[in-house]
């Protein structure tokens, strides 16, 4: 009897804050080069993570990663090291040692070194596309106030259209438009934090 009553309280008195690092890798899809899919490859990076919960079944939670390894991409929407930030509900539930939820997370993707032009010496830009991020998240609580926390989810990624200058004559008479898209890839990150 005692030992349901500990494990009652300490399911009513949920931490509300919890803050962490995390280590993730993200898979996005396919490019193409000539009318053939090639693959962007996968993106190591670090990051933070904040969460704020309401109760024991519904969470605000909010990650920012920066991807260091330039993407194998090559078109005008993709290039160059990735930020990304996600932001939005999780819900599910906490118990005593394991948390189990589903999150959705609208945010950005943000290129640090997109080609935009054809020209010397090709200077590059910052281009942020807006994203989502469906996915679950499993949590393992050694203590009340650690935790440890992996997530696997499913990034979409809509770029916009993007304007490439390039010279006058043919085959590009000064430029061309690349088409918006959406992408889509997966994402798994795994990290430590704390509870309060």
């Amino acid at each position: 009897m005692g030992r349901l009553d500990r494990q009652s309280i300490s399911l009513q008195n949920t931490p509300s804050l919890e803050i962490g690092g995390q280590y993730g890798v993200l898979s996005l899809g396919r490019s193409e080069l000539e009318g053939q899919p090639i693959s962007l490859g996968d993106d190591q990076g670090i990051g933070g993570r904040l969460t704020y919960n309401f109760n024991r079944w519904l969470a605000f939670d909010s990650v920012v990663n920066y991807f260091y390894k330039n993407p194998n991409a090559i078109d005008a929407q993709r290039g160059g090291k990735i930020l990304q930030g996600a932001f939005g509900p999780k819900a599910g539930i906490h118990m005593r040692r394991f948390g189990v939820f589903a999150t959705v997370r609208p945010g950005f993707l943000s290129y640090g070194g997109v080609h935009d032009s054809f020209f010397p010496p090709f200077p590059t830009t910052r281009l942020t596309h807006f994203a989502v991020d469906f996915g679950g998240v499993l949590e393992y609580y050694p203590s009340r106030r650690t935790m440890l926390r992996f997530d696997l989810g499913h990034a979409a990624v809509f770029y916009g259209s993007a304007r490439v200058i390039a010279p006058a004559g043919p085959p590009f008479y000064g430029g061309f438009l690349n088409p918006g898209f959406r992408d889509n890839g997966m994402q798994f990150t795994t990290g430590f934090g704390w509870r309060f």
